[in-house]
């Protein structure tokens, strides 16, 4: 997986990689606007207790 995504330039691209290939069962995706490194770390505890991806907008 690291292989490829150092060929993925593009940050919400990554995210999105990530996402699909962990294939997280829960129903609830966040969505961080990705502009900040801080944007995806507050999200990240909301986001494990639902078992749900951080997606990149």
């Amino acid at each position: 997986m690291a292989f490829f995504l150092s060929f993925i330039q593009d940050r919400y691209a990554i995210s999105l990689a990530v996402a699909q290939y962990f294939d997280l069962s829960g129903q609830s995706v966040c969505i961080a606007t990705g502009n900040n490194f801080p944007d995806a770390l507050t999200g990240s505890v909301y986001a494990a207790n639902f078992d749900a991806p951080i997606i990149f907008e």
